[in-house]
């Protein structure tokens, strides 16, 4: 069963790439783009950035979403010691 089973066009989803220089964000509500933003990360140079950067990212959205689908880019994996931290 595809992971987007149940889910409709009257869904609020968002996509979100992190990444260790941008945090990007697109909002799609009912089949529609209402929001896409791309905020800087400097991850690179310190982990902390990471939250700060995602908090505003978060805050930039319209509401929550439904549904969120994550990709993290491999740069990050340099910046973290696990997946779990």
């Amino acid at each position: 069963m595809p992971a987007f089973a149940g889910m409709t066009t009257m869904s609020k989803i968002i996509g979100w790439d992190l990444g260790g220089a941008n945090i990007k964000s697109a909002c799609v509500n009912r089949g529609r783009a209402v929001s896409v933003t791309q905020t800087p990360c400097p991850a690179m140079q310190d982990a902390r950035k990471f939250d700060e950067a995602f908090g505003r990212a978060l805050a930039g959205l319209p509401g929550p979403g439904d549904l969120h689908a994550v990709t993290m880019t491999g740069e990050l994996s340099d910046v973290f010691p696990d997946r779990q931290e």
